[in-house]
């Protein structure tokens, strides 16, 4: 135990601390941090996952307790690097590659592409305005991060086959205060399994720009009608805020 905290960047050690304490009584690191970004993704929605949770719970026992402080870490990883609105980070899936490339992790197995290649191709596009930005093959969506940057108006849509990609896409969207969706699926069969929408409320007054997600319930309109509201819904056009170009959320 400990050895994981050696293996991370500096900003994620205390991260790792906890993720080994937690391993080391529930084996497959894969199988924890897959457990980890769910339990994430239920805190990131309003009325929670209360099945997941006791899920969880009954699973980890003392040690559900942990999940928490995982997230405090997280944050604070994310606050650490993230300092001006030209920064984006993505910790999650530094950690992700860390354990499955270094401990062969029986849930894991994918590599995403170096964050300087994801700055140069969103600079090769540049997307402005409201365009809306692809990516079929997301992995931890740090192409749409580095999109963020350059257009931070526009609209972001992520797809991935890989549950636990879709998942950490979505909380790193939330993160970076990006607008947009992001589904679970096959890109070339168009197999659809789940979806989020992510920070849709981001632009309406009275509501805090805090991360957040909802379920996609139709996929229909998730895909071919991405300009209307949740579920096709438009948005009332008097309750949106003036949209300039804006930086991160508050939380940072």
């Amino acid at each position: 135990m400990g050895k994981l905290k050696q293996d991370v960047p500096s900003e994620l050690r205390g991260f790792a601390g906890l993720f080994d304490e937690v391993t080391y009584k529930h084996g497959d690191m894969g199988r924890v941090f897959s457990d980890f970004v769910d339990f994430l993704v239920g805190g990131m929605m309003v009325a929670g996952d209360k099945p997941l949770a006791k899920r969880l719970e009954a699973h980890y026992g003392a040690e559900y307790g942990y999940f928490n402080k995982l997230v405090a870490e997280l944050i604070m990883a994310y606050h650490a690097k993230i300092r001006e609105d030209t920064d984006w980070y993505d910790g999650l899936g530094i950690f992700y590659e860390t354990i499955a490339s270094r401990y062969k992790s029986s849930y894991l197995g994918q590599f995403f592409t170096p964050p300087p290649l994801c700055d140069m191709m969103a600079a090769i596009t540049s997307p402005e305005g409201k365009e809306t930005v692809n990516d079929s093959c997301c992995g931890s969506g740090r192409m749409l991060l580095a999109a963020k940057v350059i257009n931070p108006a526009g609209r972001f849509y992520g797809a991935d086959v890989d549950p636990v990609c879709a998942k950490m896409t979505a909380i790193n969207m939330g993160l970076h205060g990006c607008e947009g969706e992001v589904s679970c699926m096959n890109s070339l069969s168009m197999e659809w399994r789940f979806g989020y929408h992510v920070n849709p409320y981001l632009g309406f007054k009275g509501i805090l720009p805090v991360p957040h997600l909802e379920p996609i319930h139709d996929f229909e309109y998730s895909i071919f009608y991405p300009q209307k509201g949740i579920c096709g819904i438009d948005y009332p056009v008097e309750e949106k805020i003036t949209k300039d170009k804006h930086g991160q959320l508050s939380l940072f």
